[in-house]
């Protein structure tokens, strides 16, 4: 006991550690950093595992609301009696509002990924932010694209219209919403921004109910000039916000070791 009490003492009698000056603090927390992202960089997983993953990762309600929509719209359709070209544009124009649906099926995926980070699935992937964004655009843009044709298909049979004027009128408004959620995602950067995304799309939708019930003659033949001229703007627009979407992705990627200390 006597020997325990003087080790105690002698303990408190030694002299304080000296204070840790800021400047080594933050220079040792900067090396940490680096190396946390060496780390991640020797230990990253094929692409091709990363993409499969990322299949597994999306939900299937997801994959589910997608399938929803494209067959409701089909049996709308199918289940709709018309009788005249003038009802045939009307409903292909009602049919026309899947198509930003489908976008907003999965919008919430592309938020939450951007406005969150998702670090823990970093972590476990080694793979950049901007590579999990863009694959998994890439995996949504290819469900929407396979719902568009097979309700382009069926609708071009149902209200015998050429397929290539029905995906015209599905892609128009496919491409303004992807702006419009790219526009937003670029520019809010907070949790909030896929409500955004979902206002946007709403407006987008009522939009073209009332145009299909006030300005029926917008799907009619003259107009098909009109539609090309949208679907081309559109489509350069997309694909420049999708660059500037890459390029706040690789900002956020130089910082990404500070996330995980803070």
């Amino acid at each position: 006991m006597k020997k325990s009490s003087e080790l105690i003492q002698n303990k408190l009698q030694q002299p304080a550690m000296p204070p840790t000056s800021p400047d080594v603090l933050e220079e040792t927390i900067r090396q940490s950093k680096q190396l946390l992202r060496q780390n991640q960089l020797a230990k990253r997983t094929t692409f091709i595992e990363f993409f499969k993953a990322q299949l597994r990762f999306i939900s299937p309600k997801i994959w589910g609301v997608q399938l929803l929509i494209v067959v409701g719209m089909i049996l709308f359709v199918q289940h709709t009696e018309v009788s005249s070209v003038r009802d045939k544009l009307q409903l292909l124009a009602h049919a026309s509002m899947a198509a930003p649906l489908l976008v907003l099926a999965g919008i919430q995926l592309l938020t939450r990924s951007f406005t969150h980070n998702m670090m823990e699935i970093e972590l476990s992937t080694r793979h950049s932010l901007e590579k999990l964004m863009m694959v998994r655009l890439s995996i949504l843009s290819m469900a929407d694209l396979l719902g568009l044709l097979a309700s382009a298909s069926f609708f071009s049979m149902q209200l015998e219209r050429d397929i290539g004027l029905v995906l015209l009128y599905l892609f128009v408004p496919f491409n303004l919403t992807c702006l419009g959620c790219l526009w937003i995602l670029n520019r809010i950067h907070t949790k909030d921004s896929g409500y955004y995304c979902l206002a946007y799309g709403g407006l987008l939708v009522i939009l073209q109910f009332v145009l299909s019930i006030e300005t029926v003659n917008l799907y009619d033949a003259p107009a098909v000039g009109g539609w090309l001229i949208v679907l081309v703007v559109s489509s350069l627009a997309v694909i420049y916000e999708v660059r500037k979407l890459r390029e706040a992705c690789r900002t956020i990627d130089q910082i990404q070791p500070a996330y995980l200390f803070n």
